[in-house]
């Protein structure tokens, strides 16, 4: 979750070379799965139309922003647009995100402005339908990205209805996403998994497999003392998690006499980062009936009733960058309680941190999770964690952010994207093996 500026349109100019600081790490080993170079491709104007853009935190967010910045290091200028380029209103009940208003005129003047060689949608949201109308008016190719399981979140928030109109209302939003990416000249997938569940709804556009990178600059192992335990280093790290040090282990787990090792500084620590939101299942980790210190980093609606139910859970609230890293690093499972994301970026941010993963057995983490090395898949979450802590010594956190800065490339990334959107003929391709 890095930071976000307060800018929603952004436009990266083109600089002469590239940054160091942004190169795959010249120590990490060669990717297997890098493509084929993208020198020859030559200069593209590139326009991405997002309902998901700055000032929010979020993974669509920051897949942008790290995808724009290395299209532009590799010469190509790339504009951004995104809500608050146009009237809007946040989302009732949701005040993080929010909604352009009637954008069809103005979003049509702009991309007339750019000349843009490429168009991107982003979003299923009201930027994203005002940009595939403009599209189709115009004849012009466009390409779009399955970032979020629509289907499943909407059913999820329309659960009081009961299973069969929850269910209804789920099959018409697979419809309408359906209907959504068909003209699209390739669907960006994140993981094999995803793209087999899109076949299965009637998906039928060529889609092509774009995973996510890691910032191996912020996202290290470096921070962790060896002789430290996690806590003891939040703790010198960052003041405000002193006060998760401090607390009580979780009243349901307590004995009458509480040895020495329930005391919260020799308990591990299980951390969450994301959106705190009811879609992400987070009630699943906090309920788990193990002695843990429990730790959620992020934001969203449902985080002051989370607060309130559990008082002894630490709430961080929003990090970024090296702090956010931090976190990471002094946890001892990083717990992905989620059913319904289609990656998980927080995954490969964790693990490049060297902290292994406890999820579900759904998609996103068994995609990432293939190696005992990672962590623990499983139906059942507690298995998982507690598999996890059995096994997590049988390897270093070092050979974990190897293995990910190997596979999770931005540089990458950025050459899938330009090999496809530049493409005559789109097949469905994979930046991992």
């Amino acid at each position: 979750m890095q930071q976000a500026t307060k800018s929603a349109k952004k436009q990266f100019p083109s600089p002469a070379r590239p940054s160091s600081s942004t190169a795959l790490r010249q120590d990490a080993p060669s990717p297997a799965n890098t493509p084929g170079t993208t020198d020859a491709i030559p200069p593209m104007r590139i326009l991405i139309i997002s309902d998901a853009w700055q000032p929010q935190i979020n993974g669509v967010v920051r897949t942008y922003e790290h995808l724009s910045e290395h299209l532009t290091t590799k010469g190509h200028e790339v504009q951004v647009l995104g809500p608050r380029d146009f009237p809007h209103v946040p989302l009732p009940f949701y005040k993080e995100i929010e909604l352009a208003i009637f954008p069809r005129r103005k979003l049509e003047r702009m991309i007339a402005a750019f000349k843009p060689d490429h168009i991107h949608i982003a979003v299923e949201g009201p930027l994203g339908r005002a940009a595939q109308k403009i599209c189709k008016k115009r004849a012009l190719d466009y390409t779009t990205c399955y970032h979020s399981h629509f289907p499943d979140y909407v059913a999820k928030r329309c659960a009081w209805m009961g299973r069969k109109a929850s269910g209804i209302i789920r099959n018409i939003v697979i419809s309408d996403m359906r209907r959504f990416h068909a003209r699209s000249k390739t669907v960006f997938v994140a993981t094999q998994s995803l793209e087999d569940t899109l076949r299965s709804w009637g998906f039928t556009a060529p889609m092509t497999r774009l995973v996510r990178g890691v910032n191996a600059d912020v996202f290290h192992t470096s921070s962790v003392p060896a002789h430290a335990t996690p806590l003891e280093t939040a703790a010198q790290i960052r003041n405000d998690f002193e006060s998760a040090k401090q607390n009580t282990p979780i009243k349901t787990q307590q004995k009458n006499h509480p040895s020495s090792a329930d005391t919260p500084a020799l308990l591990p620590t299980l951390l969450y980062v994301g959106r705190v939101a009811t879609e992400k299942n987070i009630r699943a980790f906090l309920d788990l009936p193990i002695k843990a210190n429990k730790v959620i980093v992020g934001g969203g609606p449902d985080l002051e009733t989370l607060k309130s139910a559990y008082p002894d859970v630490h709430f961080a609230g929003y990090q970024t960058g090296e702090a956010l890293g931090d976190y990471y690093r002094a946890a001892d499972v990083f717990v992905f309680p989620s059913k319904t994301d289609t990656f998980g970026m927080v995954l490969i941010e964790a693990l490049a941190c060297g902290t292994p993963i406890a999820a579900y057995n759904v998609t996103g983490p068994k995609d990432i999770i293939d190696t005992p090395l990672l962590g623990a898949v499983s139906d059942d979450l507690r298995e998982a964690v507690e598999q996890v802590l059995k096994t997590k010594d049988h390897f270093t956190r070092q050979d974990r952010h190897d293995h990910i800065v190997a596979h999770y490339s931005w540089p990458a990334v950025a050459d899938v994207f330009l090999n496809a959107i530049s493409a005559k003929t789109v097949k469905t391709k994979s930046l991992r093996p």
